[in-house]
């Protein structure tokens, strides 16, 4: 850090993105020991997420991100999609 120079103007920035994901997997809860349970949800796992983001740098130290989510889940789930809306803000010293 330099003291003699004039301190720089915060510099700010804007960022758009997207991110896809798919989970494919079979799950059986007795396949490492012990009994068949029938309450256990085996069979087939497939989930697909998409999401999307926007990451806004107010200053060098400080990030404020807002992200959007959609996960579509197996038909045979009771449930078939949900939805999630995050914020976080990142401070760096």
């Amino acid at each position: 850090m330099d003291f003699t120079q004039p301190q720089k103007a915060a510099q700010h920035g804007l960022q758009a993105v997207a991110r896809f994901d798919q989970l494919t997997l079979k799950y059986q809860g007795e396949s490492r020991g012990g009994t068949a349970n029938a309450r256990t949800p085996d069979g087939d796992v497939d989930v697909s997420s998409f999401t999307l983001g926007v990451n806004y740098w107010a200053t060098r130290h400080l990030r404020v991100s807002v992200n959007y989510g959609y996960y579509a889940l197996p038909s045979s789930s009771a449930i078939s999609s949900l939805h999630e809306v995050s914020a976080r803000v990142g401070v760096q010293f």
